[in-house]
């Protein structure tokens, strides 16, 4: 393992601030067997930087030599060792076993060096930390680290919990440096932000649970090391595990995505339907209008999600006049339980009842002319499509299509000249992946289309640039240090070298990849 660099560093003793020693040394004896199970994989010790402070530190662990745990030390290291022989490589490990804390204002951990101290002349403190995200920065801009790994067991409740007004501290800098290819970088915390590390006593020779499965993964997992068999290995023993990501990036981020995903292109949803409706209510040229043009399929997405987006368009429809009556709503999708035959005439009436205001309304004619009354106001129609689907679903959709068609023929004909209605449809839960259910989408019943007119027409097909434009909002770099990860990690699941490059996919694979990997699985890529 010649390309491996380690940095690991165990502070069990604080020998300047009274009070602070990490009983039975046992912190510094996490870094021991890390340093331990790096020699069993064959890292050469020339490549481990070890640095403790216990109570009788041992001067070498098989052959690797032991430092002083110190700020001064470590910012040697990352000033003027790391990146040059013998600190070169493919793979970065970091592993901090010790005190640590939150920093104000921001979500940084900080973790606290051996050498900071109280003043011999009054209360005064002065902590000296290590700023991880920072750290983390730094490393993900040496690319010649190409795979990267940070195991903290430390602390993060909040600095201010253990300062009191004479207390200051001071972070160690860790320099800069800029990007210039692929990183893979992984994080693993003990805890979350707030949290405190436990101290078990039941952990033998450890100081927890989490220190031992780092080591369990060193001894034990693929080798050279995988971000994401250690994290699965990690969190399979330890609930707590925080893990802000990586290319195997861990579900908490995906939860906060999952959590936002309505929001990827609402605001060109908007644009478009407006787009659309404005167009409906001039006087098009009917001889060259397609009844296509008055459809629009919104995602396969959960009917919360639907309802938002339709609470959202219906005041600014109704502002803007050209739907001045609002959305009309349909009850439901017909029952399961109904004969196909009636499920089809309880989906057209109602589809007649939304475009009339009644049920009379019977035939072509009469539909066209309750249009044709309504002057230049757009009627707009909505349906919501229950998943799972099954043969039947697939008849009602193309009944109900064939219906659509048939009303957008005779007013594109008639010499009443009436306002084209539009129809939008939702498709709720599809369940894609379930053996034999059918998943009722926009290819499935307009193949015909050509590209360029379905990204015209559709609501279900999602850009790069919405991508860029949802994370920025949802997860901003500023405060979020493992966006890259999580941005590296999108891109390689969808395909394209950066987000703006990603192919127009279909909403569906976005939120098949997002839940999926909220709910810790892998392997999701969907069909785009």
């Amino acid at each position: 393992m010649e390309d491996f660099v380690a940095l690991v560093v165990g502070i069990s003793r604080y020998p300047r601030l009274p009070g602070w020693d990490i009983a039975n040394d046992c912190t510094a004896n996490d870094a021991i067997e890390v340093v331990t199970s790096l020699r069993n994989r064959g890292v050469p010790a020339s490549k481990i930087k070890l640095l403790l402070s216990s109570t009788a530190p041992p001067a070498e662990v098989l052959g690797v030599r032991v430092h002083v745990a110190s700020k001064s030390v470590l910012e040697d290291f990352f000033g003027m060792e790391v990146g040059i022989p013998p600190f070169t490589g493919k793979r970065f490990f970091f592993f901090w076993s010790g005190h640590g804390a939150e920093a104000q204002r921001t979500s940084e951990p900080l973790v606290i060096t051996a050498d900071s101290f109280k003043r011999e002349d009054g209360p005064k403190r002065m902590f000296r930390c290590v700023p991880i995200d920072q750290i983390r920065t730094r490393l993900s801009g040496m690319s010649n680290f190409s795979e990267q790994i940070f195991c903290i067991n430390a602390c993060r409740t909040p600095i201010e919990w253990s300062l009191t007004p004479n207390d200051d501290t001071v972070l160690l800098d860790p320099g800069t440096s800029r990007r210039t290819g692929t990183v893979k970088q992984a994080a693993f915390f003990a805890v979350p932000g707030t949290k405190a590390a436990p101290v078990d006593k039941a952990a033998a020779q450890f100081s927890n649970g989490f220190a031992r499965a780092i080591q369990q993964c060193i001894d034990k997992g693929q080798w050279p090391p995988d971000h994401g068999d250690w994290y699965y290995r990690l969190k399979a023993v330890w609930p707590t595990l925080w893990s802000p990501g990586a290319h195997s990036i861990g579900p908490e981020q995906f939860e906060r995505l999952k959590n936002q995903i309505r929001k990827i292109d609402r605001e060109d949803q908007l644009t478009l339907v407006t787009d659309k409706l404005t167009q409906l209510s001039k006087d098009v040229d009917r001889d060259k209008i397609g009844w296509r043009t008055t459809v629009l399929d919104l995602h396969s997405c959960t009917s919360d999600c639907l309802t938002l987006f339709m609470t959202h368009l219906e005041p600014a429809i109704i502002k803007n006049g050209m739907a001045g009556e609002g959305i009309q709503r349909m009850n439901g999708w017909p029952e399961q339980r109904l004969s196909l035959q009636n499920r089809r005439l309880q989906l057209i009436g109602e589809l007649t009842l939304r475009l009339t205001g009644s049920r009379n309304s019977k035939s072509l004619e009469q539909i066209v002319e309750a249009l044709a009354q309504m002057r230049e106001v757009v009627r707009v129609v909505y349906v919501e499509i229950k998943g799972p689907y099954s043969e039947d679903d697939r008849s009602l959709v193309e009944s109900m299509l064939k219906f659509w068609q048939e009303v957008i023929a005779s007013a594109a004909t008639s010499d009443r000249r009436p306002t084209l209605p539009l129809l939008i449809v939702g498709h709720v839960d599809p369940d894609a992946n379930a053996p034999g259910v059918i998943q009722i989408d926009t290819e499935t019943f307009y193949p015909e289309v050509g590209p360029l007119e379905a990204l015209g027409r559709r609501l279900n097909m999602v850009k790069g640039a919405h991508l860029r434009r949802w994370l920025d909002m949802v997860t901003p770099a500023e405060s979020n240090p493992w966006r890259d990860d999580l941005e590296s990690e999108i891109v390689r699941e969808l395909g394209g070298a950066l987000i703006e490059e990603i192919p127009d996919i279909r909403m569906a694979t976005i939120v098949n990849l997002v839940t999926t990997r909220a709910a810790g699985q892998t392997g999701t890529k969907g069909p785009s």
